[in-house]
């Protein structure tokens, strides 16, 4: 039991009480009630006198949590405060009688790190009561809710709270770079950030309070909504907002400044909008009929088209498709705006993320009937570089469009997205047009989605589209198994009219826009492994060799890789010669999806396994690091039936040195979380687990060990076999002198 920590920091309140009248010893009362209130700040539960509240309000990740217990010594003695099987116990002797003076105190129990979220405490309070009964042993149990903001700030925001992003007229050249607008027109403003336990109730563009000899901008007012009195525990996500407002046109001139405020408007207080804080942001107002693009300069945009096929993805209940917005600029571009159209109503645009050449630049986005209009800018000096528009080369992917059926609508017929409206701009705000086309050729810019009976690869008639339909499409194509029912198109997938191999690979480009469903296999006998071999240092990056074993034959696998995308690109799997195999990848923001389709003769056992080399370039700048993860992963059967296998949180370090350690998965963890660790070379390895204190609470491994990665799991216990609780750790492993550590935080069940 450990020994409570004693916080005693009000004044108290003395008064000597000699014999006397019964109205004086009242009046003394009365004088004290204003520290027996802050005995007991904000009024909280009680049990007897003993009073309760979690700290920090609210906590955050990188805060020791703590339950702390407030009472008057006079009648109350704090005697132990520790926790057992879940509880804060706290035990306590009381003398319930009217305390003449309080001396305030209290005893707190830390209750350690969290992660953001909603959590429920139980406390337990054995309080040994001495009244005109005797004395006698009272028990009170309560359950205390409690947040954990996803920010240790009060309120989150770079700039104001809940404030990240102030565009004033053209995107920054480069980081550091003045905002620059252009005189004689309206000046746009953009706005960005994050809520958490608020809502955005407007933002407004009001007269500046600046009465001078020169014009001014006017002020922008953004008004928060909030509610400090709900007593209820707010999700603790981070939701994304943003608005575009305009200032009156101002004359040329380099000392600008907008003044931003914020206001709140606590619905537990009234009388409307109080300022909070505000914020004088500097900008440049200057002729602009001299920002003109180089000569020749022109940019063409269109969506990725899916090779040979009519649909580029489909569309169905629950089912998102996806689409890639790609350009093909004649000189770098800071950023892009416009709008994406449907031809006919029943979709909605449900997500627009940068990808490709602009995942790190910002975009927001605000969603259409019809559609949704976007802006993609640069304040950081990233570029999207210059690409020659030679449409059969692939151009620069910069958006990821994500769409879904709306509500109460099922897709029919084919519908197309189409960009509209398109803007861009160079490195210094100049406009950038659209390439003229010299050809009369038609050529397909839109994203054509698809409902199903349009080609969406479903086999078996499921539901989903996934790798068990594509090992039956292979049967059926190659005359090596029978045919199923394909009424409505199903073989047909790229709509030439032809069933060959190339409709295979159409469906498995489908599949992989798809998250593998979760579906229970149904042959627990067979086993499949999937092994990362040890990262190979190759020209600007890495190269990782990726292999599946199956013990009772394999018809098809699908693997999804996460890779830090701040770091590396995936440039390509280089599958090798695999006789028997169809293989291909599709790449993403960070992920890249691996496929083996098995194709003609089944290729022998244990021989000629899928198989493939991953490569992942390094991004300018960035130094190896980050984990190889598998997100997520499906196997059939020769036959197409589902295998019960998953190698989801498979995971291997990308760093270089002696020795690597991946991330803990999962992470926070309830109890059992695995790591991998790779050595360089064949030495004695050292793995252990510490408290956030530096103390040794576990060893994992101790011994010799040969060179590779190597996967090894904690059960969230000490040595001793007692759990170690909720809280932050540190597994550390060591090798010939080289340390590395990951976190773990741990989240004992409550």
């Amino acid at each position: 039991m450990t020994s409570p920590t004693r916080l005693v920091d009000r004044p108290a309140c003395r008064a000597s009480l000699p014999v006397a009248a019964f109205s004086a010893l009242v009046i003394l009362f009365l004088a004290c009630l204003p520290v027996l209130a802050s005995a007991q700040p904000g009024i909280p539960p009680h049990f007897h006198s003993i009073s309760w509240r979690v700290l920090p309000e609210p906590s955050c990740p990188d805060s020791v949590t703590r339950m702390v217990f407030y009472a008057c010594h006079c009648n109350v003695d704090f005697e132990s405060a520790d926790t057992a099987n879940g509880f804060v116990v706290l035990k306590a002797h009381i003398r319930p009688f009217i305390c003449v003076w309080c001396d305030p105190e209290s005893v707190a129990v830390q209750l350690g790190h969290f992660v953001a979220g909603n959590y429920v405490q139980k406390i337990r309070i054995e309080a040994t009561v001495d009244d005109s009964l005797g004395s006698h042993l009272d028990v009170g149990t309560f359950e205390v809710p409690f947040t954990v903001a996803a920010t240790c700030q009060k309120f989150p925001g770079r700039i104001l709270p809940f404030l990240d992003v102030v565009q004033i007229g053209m995107p920054k050249r480069c980081e550091g770079c003045p905002q620059v607008a252009c005189a004689g027109d309206s000046i746009p403003v953009l706005l960005a950030g994050n809520l958490l336990c608020a809502t955005l109730e407007s933002v407004k563009v009001v007269a500046s309070p600046i009465v001078g000899p020169e014009p001014e901008p006017e002020m922008i007012e953004i008004t928060y909504g909030i509610n400090s009195c709900a007593g209820v525990a707010c999700p603790q996500v981070l939701i994304p907002w943003n608005a575009m407002v305009k200032l009156s046109a101002l004359p040329p001139r380099d000392n600008y400044f907008l003044i931003v405020q914020v206001a709140f408007d606590d619905a537990c207080v009234g009388g409307g909008p109080r300022p909070y804080d505000a914020r004088n942001l500097p900008f440049t107002v200057q002729l602009c009929d001299t920002l003109l693009p180089p000569p020749g300069a022109c940019f063409d945009a269109r969506f990725v088209q899916r090779p040979g096929g009519v649909c580029d993805d489909f569309i169905a209940a629950g089912q998102p498709a996806h689409a890639t917005f790609e350009v093909a600029p004649t000189i770098s571009l800071a950023g892009m705006q416009g709008a994406f159209r449907f031809d006919v109503a029943g979709l909605n645009v449900t997500g627009i993320e940068p990808t490709g050449a602009a995942s790190g630049m910002h975009v927001f986005w605000n969603p259409d009937p019809d559609g949704a209009h976007f802006v993609l800018y640069s304040d950081n000096g990233q570029l999207i570089p210059p690409k020659a528009p030679v449409w059969s080369d692939p151009w620069e992917p910069v958006l990821q469009v994500t769409v879904q059926e709306g509500d109460d609508v099922i897709v029919a017929d084919k519908v197309r997205l189409q960009a509209r409206d398109l803007l861009a701009a160079d490195s210094v705000g100049a406009g950038v047009p659209h390439c003229p086309q010299i050809t009369a050729e038609y050529r397909d810019r839109d994203a054509t989605f698809c409902p199903p009976g349009e080609g969406a690869c479903d086999l078996n008639h499921d539901g989903h589209s996934d790798v068990r339909d594509l090992v039956m499409m292979a049967l059926c194509i190659t005359g090596a198994g029978a045919c199923p029912d394909t009424s409505g198109g199903a073989l047909d997938c790229d709509g030439n009219g032809v069933v060959d191999l190339g409709d295979v690979i159409c469906c498995a480009h489908h599949v992989l826009d798809q998250k593998p469903p979760d579906v229970q296999g149904n042959d627990d006998h067979d086993q499949v492994t999937v092994a990362m071999g040890s990262p190979r240092a190759a020209v600007g990056g890495l190269d990782v060799p990726i292999s599946v074993y199956s013990t009772g034959g394999l018809g098809a696998a699908r693997l999804d890789l996460t890779f830090p995308s701040d770091r590396y690109e995936a440039t390509g799997v280089d599958f090798g010669s695999q006789p028997g195999w169809l293989s291909l990848s599709q790449k993403g923001d960070g992920t890249i999806a691996l496929a083996w389709i098995a194709a003609g003769v089944s290729p022998a056992r244990d021989l000629n396994v899928p198989n493939g080399t991953l490569h992942l370039r390094l991004k300018a700048g960035a130094t190896n690091g980050g984990d190889l993860t598998v997100a997520a992963s499906q196997f059939a059967a020769p036959t197409g039936a589902a295998l019960r296998v998953s190698a989801a949180g498979l995971s291997i370090p990308l760093s270089g040195g002696r020795v690597a350690l991946s991330s803990p998965l999962p992470n926070p963890s309830g109890g059992r979380t695995s790591f991998s660790v790779m050595l360089a070379e064949a030495g004695t390895l050292d793995i252990g687990v510490f408290d956030a204190g530096g103390r040794r609470i576990a060893t994992v491994f101790h011994g010799s060990a040969a060179a590779g990665v190597r996967t090894f799991s904690w059960d969230g216990r000490r040595d001793s076999g007692v759990a170690a609780g909720s809280g932050l750790f540190f597994v550390r492993a060591e090798s010939q002198g080289t340390k590395v550590t990951s976190k773990i935080m741990l989240l004992s069940p409550r």
